[in-house]
């Protein structure tokens, strides 16, 4: 099991890790060089290796605040087909069961927050139950963004979309778990906005709105 936990104020944060690979610089950035890598000392060893590869992390966090238990972003997931990335493709991994042995059954996940829809982020959305994709966490208020929601129900092919809609989001809509929320417009697009997002939409969410509810919250 590989977890990370910090305290800010009263809010707890927990990191569940996935996976952790090495990849070639080109596998994410254009015109990034080994070279260049090796150049940022700060990138090591934390976030490159010695050789010039980059350490590549697929992770959710669990936050707890306010006697609510939310999960940032779900991973890959089990059992999916990704037949563009060998490494994702009908993946089994240990995810669920490091989730419990951090204390965070997934019964007891209040918010699942979804902060974009790339199949590493929404993976664990849902779970293969007896032959059918449900949503792995069943007491979970789903949240994702309007904008992009519109995006992906609109994409035709299946190569493309099929996943992302109907793997491992729709289950969660049509069982009406699921909340498409205004999505973040953001001027500088960094990892401290993001968070500031996520944190300004979770206090301004209706927690006592019924699930399924279309009515868009603001950003």
């Amino acid at each position: 099991m590989d977890t990370k936990s910090w305290q800010v104020g009263d809010v707890s944060i927990t990191c569940i890790i996935e996976q952790k690979m090495e990849r070639q610089p080109e596998f994410g950035y254009r015109n990034l060089s080994t070279q260049q890598i090796l150049e940022q000392a700060w990138l090591k060893p934390n976030f490159a290796t010695p050789d010039g590869k980059l350490i590549s992390c697929i992770q959710a966090f669990v936050i707890e605040s306010q006697n609510k238990r939310i999960i940032v972003d779900t991973c890959v997931g089990n059992d999916k087909p990704r037949r563009g990335n060998p490494a994702w493709n009908m993946l089994q991994s240990s995810f669920l069961e490091d989730l419990t042995a951090a204390g965070f059954e997934r019964e007891s996940i209040d918010v699942v927050l979804c902060t974009h829809l790339h199949i590493d982020h929404v993976g664990w959305n849902t779970m293969l139950v007896d032959g059918r994709w449900m949503p792995t966490f069943p007491n979970a208020q789903y949240l994702f963004g309007r904008t992009e929601w519109e995006h992906w129900s609109q994409e035709t092919a299946d190569a493309i979309a099929g996943d992302v809609k109907w793997i491992s989001l729709k289950p969660s809509w049509t069982l009406r778990r699921s909340t498409r929320i205004q999505s973040a417009r953001l001027s500088k697009p960094t990892c401290t906005n993001w968070w500031r997002w996520i944190i300004r939409s979770l206090r301004t969410f209706d927690w006592n709105r019924r699930p399924g509810t279309r009515r868009a919250m603001s950003a």
